[in-house]
């Protein structure tokens, strides 16, 4: 059971890294987004989607967010993005 307990502190610590810092703050702001075709029309293929993976790496590198997963699939997008809290009042503003 100990060695159980110290693979799960281990595996914390090595998260705790990945949090971002504010004043008083620690957090780690991520969200799953899916895109999907219209009627899952398989178009995401060749030049349309390197051009598709190239505007996502583009946006969020000019709004300062991390792209953790991404996957471009012939009729859906998968992006798992990690963002800070700037970007969420910039976004509301």
């Amino acid at each position: 059971m100990r060695a159980a307990t110290l693979v799960f502190f281990d595996l914390y610590l090595c998260e705790m890294s990945n949090y971002r810092k504010g004043l008083h703050t620690r957090y780690d702001l991520k969200i799953h987004i899916v895109w999907i075709t219209k009627y899952r029309k398989p178009v995401l293929h060749g030049a349309i989607a390197k051009r598709v993976r190239e505007l996502m790496r583009e946006t969020c590198l000019a709004n300062e967010i991390q792209i953790v997963k991404g996957h471009v699939s012939k009729d859906r997008v998968h992006l798992l993005i990690s963002y800070g809290a700037a970007t969420v009042r910039h976004v509301y503003q």
